[in-house]
C-alpha cells in the first residue's frame, strides 16, 4: 500500500504540476490548477477470518480555471482505478471530484 507522499509525487510526475496538496490547512493559499486529495476510506477483503487485502480509497479534487482541461484526461489515462464522481463550479473555478484506489 503506497503512502500519501508517494501518491503526491506520482500526481506531480503525471500531471506536470507542483500544486498538489494532501489535506491542506485552511491557511494555505492554493495555486491553480491544483490537485487536492485525502484518504476517504480503507477497503479490506477477508478470508479464513483474516484480512488478506487492504487498499486505500482517496477522494481527489482537480481544481482548474478551465471547463475543459487536459489534466482531466491525464488523470484518467494514468490511474487504472480512478473514476469521476461529480463536478461543480464555484467562484469561477471548476472542481472535478474523483474516487481513486491507490
Amino acid at each position: 500500500m503506497a503512502s500519501p507522499t508517494d501518491l503526491a509525487v506520482y500526481f506531480k510526475k503525471v500531471l506536470g504540476i507542483d500544486s498538489v496538496y494532501y489535506n491542506p490547512d485552511s491557511n494555505i493559499t492554493l495555486k491553480y490548477p491544483c490537485v487536492i486529495f485525502s484518504i476517504d476510506r480503507e477497503n479490506s477483503r477477508y478470508a479464513d477470518n483474516k484480512r488478506y487485502m487492504s487498499q486505500l480509497r482517496y477522494t481527489v479534487t482537480l481544481v482548474t480555471r478551465n471547463a475543459v482541461d487536459p489534466l482531466i484526461t491525464k488523470l484518467m489515462d494514468n490511474f487504472n482505478y480512478l473514476s469521476l464522481d461529480r463536478t461543480y463550479r464555484t467562484s469561477g473555478l471548476y472542481h472535478y471530484i474523483f474516487v481513486l484506489y491507490f
